[in-house]
């Protein structure tokens, strides 16, 4: 009996990670037995991971798939061929962006004749990834690109909360819930890609927005958003705009620059302050981080598509496949 059981002990050993202690070999099933919850925090990071790197994987195998369409021997010469379509900016183009530019942007702070080499190469550059991620798409729909097990839809609740997009249906076809941080890099450059999808579904989905503080002990620039709100959702528009904006600077989350941008939209002063010292309205932001946690956010941003979660910046194909799926 002895031998037996050491050789059920050996071939658990052999097939995954396990700690000894006192004669006792403790292992996975150990962990998912008596801390399911930790257990189940693993696995879905695991997973998540997993599906992650098919996907990069994968990628690579549509770009060969097109490769091949083009008689191309592989996916750069395929990059090289999309690279050759792009028609370069126009002059009036590369100043309109520059003049678009916030003053705090290195760029602005230069002359236009010493920047324009690094305006063309950023414009082209934009250019491609636009052309690359329509024919992707369109590479993805024809071979049957599909991601799966399907994600557990999550409930997540939306009362009174900010809304980007209102679909102007008391029951939307698509609901959108974004959980960001203000102060979060990633969560600006996604906007870009955001505000396509919000304009090509417009009349068709409701957007919300959540809290999400990338550090839960300093939420200034949120107690500004929801104490904006509480007055005005077209205010508030105008300040998830301005902080968002690519060409804004991180010194607007300075409290006297919130403070100063506050003041820009004409509020009730006297109201707002009394606002940012409400703990009701902290609580309120705390509430929708631990709501976040609690259904899968790791960080941000973080969206979900009628309960179906997109994890971080992801690009505008990512989106708007799976609201053509929940249309």
């Amino acid at each position: 009996m002895l031998i037996i059981a050491f050789a059920g002990q050996a071939c658990s050993r052999k097939s995954g990670p396990y700690v000894k202690l006192d004669g006792k070999y403790y292992s996975e099933k150990d962990l998912e037995k008596e801390n399911p919850e930790r257990y189940r925090q693993i696995r879905s990071n695991y997973e998540s991971r997993i599906k992650s790197a098919l996907e990069s994987f994968v990628a690579g195998k549509i770009f060969e798939l097109g490769a091949k369409e083009k008689g191309l021997k592989n996916r750069q010469e395929y990059f090289r061929s999309i690279e050759k379509e792009v028609i370069p900016p126009t002059e009036e183009e590369i100043k309109t962006y520059y003049d678009g530019l916030d003053a705090t942007h290195n760029w602005k702070q230069k002359p236009f004749d010493t920047v324009r080499g690094q305006l063309v190469s950023y414009l082209r550059g934009q250019k491609v990834s636009a052309l690359v991620q329509q024919d992707r798409s369109r590479l993805e729909k024809k071979y049957g690109y599909k991601v799966g097990p399907p994600p557990k839809r999550e409930k997540i609740d939306i009362q009174g909360e900010p809304l980007i997009v209102d679909s102007g249906k008391s029951k939307p076809e698509v609901t959108v819930v974004e959980f960001s941080g203000f102060e979060c890099p990633f969560c600006k450059r996604v906007q870009a890609t955001t505000e396509k999808i919000r304009e090509k579904y417009k009349g068709k989905i409701h957007w919300v927005l959540k809290d999400h503080p990338l550090r839960i002990n300093r939420i200034d620039a949120h107690l500004t958003s929801n104490c904006i709100h509480q007055q005005s959702s077209e205010k508030f528009l105008a300040f998830f705009g301005k902080v968002f904006s690519p060409t804004v600077g991180r010194e607007v989350f300075e409290k006297d620059k919130l403070r100063e941008l506050a003041t820009s939209f004409s509020l009730d002063m006297e109201r707002y302050d009394a606002c940012l010292k409400d703990p009701a309205v902290a609580q309120e932001i705390r509430k929708d981080h631990a709501e976040g946690k609690a259904a899968g956010v790791k960080g941000v941003p973080h969206f979900f598509i009628n309960g179906k979660p997109i994890s971080g910046a992801q690009p505008f194909h990512v989106f708007d496949k799976s609201i053509q799926e929940e249309l």
